[in-house]
Parts: structure tokens; C-alpha cells; sequence
């Protein structure tokens, strides 16, 4: 999320004619990392781009829904995984319910859970 970065990949997707960049939130500060998006945000709605935050297992559900929420722009949304919450212990039922008002794009994929042969863990 650090402004510089989206700010090129923001060029990028002009250049590709895009309409979506993806990113995520790979430190702990997601109040931080809510400060970097606000400062580059505007840039985003001029061009028409949308800015799509995967959801994955560093923040909760809730912390991602309500970073989105105070972001308050049709600009700024879920790139919702139905597999990635599962570090946060999240289930697809649970992602899905928090984040569908912000989803713009979506991942789909199938996996598997398994315990491994010595049934220990």
C-alpha cells in the first residue's frame, strides 16, 4: 500500500487501459495502511480505476470491512479469495458475508484440508 507503488501500478493500468489494480495489505498496521490508500485514493477516481484489497490472512474480516467502509469510495473495494481468510480462521460463509457489499473482483479456487499421515496436528 505505499503510495508510490500504487501510484505506478496506477500508471500501468492507464496504459493497459485497465480498470482494476489488486493489492494487499502485507503489514500489521492496517490503520496505516488505510493512511497510504486515503493519500492515493483521489488519483484513483480521477483515472476511473478501481482499487481492489485482497482479503488474506494478516486482518480479520471485520478490520478489512471496516477500512473499506471508512474509505466510503466506489473506487475502493474487496478482492475477495474464498480460500486466503482461512489464516485468519475465517471460512468462505464468514468472509463472504463481511466483505460482499465491498466485492469487486473474485477469486475462486478449489483446496483441500488434510491431516497429515501421523494424525498429529
Amino acid at each position: 500500500t505505499e503510495p508510490a507503488h500504487l501510484l505506478r501500478y496506477l500508471s500501468i493500468a492507464q496504459q493497459l487501459d485497465a480498470v482494476l489494480v489488486r493489492t494487499l495489505i502485507t503489514r500489521p498496521g492496517i490503520d496505516e495502511a488505510g493512511q497510504e490508500i486515503r493519500s492515493i485514493l483521489p488519483a484513483f477516481e480521477a483515472a476511473g480505476v478501481t482499487l481492489a484489497i485482497e482479503n488474506h490472512g494478516l486482518h480479520p474480516t471485520a478490520q478489512l470491512a471496516g477500512l473499506l467502509q471508512g474509505l466510503g469510495s466506489a473506487y475502493a473495494g474487496c478482492c475477495l479469495d474464498t480460500v486466503n481468510s482461512f489464516g485468519a480462521l475465517e471460512g468462505p460463509e464468514m468472509v463472504i458475508q463481511g466483505l460482499a457489499p465491498f466485492i469487486v473482483n473474485l477469486h475462486i479456487k478449489d483446496f483441500e484440508i488434510t491431516r497429515v499421515d501421523h494424525q498429529m496436528g
